[in-house]
């Protein structure tokens, strides 16, 4: 637990576009706030296996789940239609 928070993942090596941007916010968030996976593991109520899994783009999270860990780094899970939806 007493390690520093450290941000360096390789997100570009993420295929997934929704994991890359999740991993990302998640991890440079955690940072921003000095917070170790454990503690934010912590905050969210998840596993700290759960987090590095999210911050390394490892797995599709549920929604509900990433919902949890993107709120405690203060981002919002939103989902918004789109102009021209497919018909």
């Amino acid at each position: 637990m007493g390690r520093e928070p450290s941000c360096n993942a390789d997100f570009d090596a993420i295929e997934s576009p929704i994991r890359r941007e999740v991993a990302e916010i998640i991890s440079t968030g955690r940072v921003a706030l000095g917070l170790t996976r454990d503690q934010l593991a912590d905050r969210v109520g998840i596993s700290i296996g759960a987090i590095a899994n999210m911050e390394n783009g490892r797995v599709d999270p549920r929604m509900e789940m990433a919902g949890w860990a993107l709120e405690a780094v203060g981002y919002r899970l939103v989902i918004e239609p789109i102009e021209a939806a497919p018909k």
